[in-house]
């Protein structure tokens, strides 16, 4: 090899290794944080004016998994870019083999929210479905990531804070009037889910998630 070539190719690897974030997307050993802008709620439309102020950021941990292109992933949340220490984690797996594309998924997925809006503060604690995040990880040409979740009304209808008196009926009937009606739900066969999805997301990185079981949640987080 010529050396010019050489140092063409050496001077690639390391812009790559810095810019393109490495063989394994720079990913392993870090935490990203991903925020959900209210107006980036693509599915139903309309949905981010009573969603968006309390759906939580999500933190996503990365560490090399037992397979060559195997990765480990801790999911949490956070408010204000700090982990809520009231949210369980969630532990799963993913494939970097077609970095930087990368989906993220868990079948459950618990969720705390406080909706500090309302008077007196709303606390849920729900149980979200099919969470799936998409292309979210650093190493893409743009913000393309998104999120898609299912929602139980009967579990996060008092969130619904434009909806007079709601109740999961209430919510059902609210969104089917600007055509996104409830589904059956796979986990109870009753017609009260919600699938939402959210676009053009991107994280950044943040301090290291910490896994949360159930015995860690202090007993002030049942209430706000």
């Amino acid at each position: 090899m010529k050396q010019s070539s050489l140092f063409a190719t050496v001077l690639w690897s390391f812009v790559c290794a810095a810019a393109c974030g490495g063989a394994d997307g720079g990913w392993e050993g870090k935490t990203f944080l991903l925020d959900v802008p209210a107006t980036n709620w693509a599915e139903p439309q309309g949905i981010g004016g009573d969603i968006g102020d309390f759906v939580p950021q999500f933190l996503i941990g990365v560490e090399k998994g037992t397979g060559a292109d195997d990765l480990a992933i801790t999911i949490g949340t956070a408010v204000g870019g700090t982990q809520d220490p009231c949210n369980r984690t969630a532990q799963t797996t993913a494939s970097k083999a077609n970095h930087p594309k990368v989906a993220i998924g868990a079948a459950t997925f618990p969720l705390h929210i406080v909706d500090t809006n309302q008077t007196p503060p709303v606390v849920v604690d729900a149980t979200i479905h099919d969470l799936a995040f998409k292309d979210v990880l650093p190493g893409g040409a743009r913000a393309d990531g998104e999120v898609a979740a299912t929602i139980d009304a009967t579990e996060v209808y008092p969130l619904f804070r434009l909806i007079p008196n709601p109740s999961p009926d209430e919510v059902c009937k609210a969104l089917a009037q600007v055509g996104a009606p409830c589904i059956t739900c796979a986990h109870s066969g009753q017609t009260y889910c919600l699938r939402i999805k959210a676009v053009q997301l991107g994280t950044t990185p943040s301090a290291r998630v910490k896994a949360i079981s159930a015995s860690d949640i202090p007993a002030s987080c049942s209430s706000p």
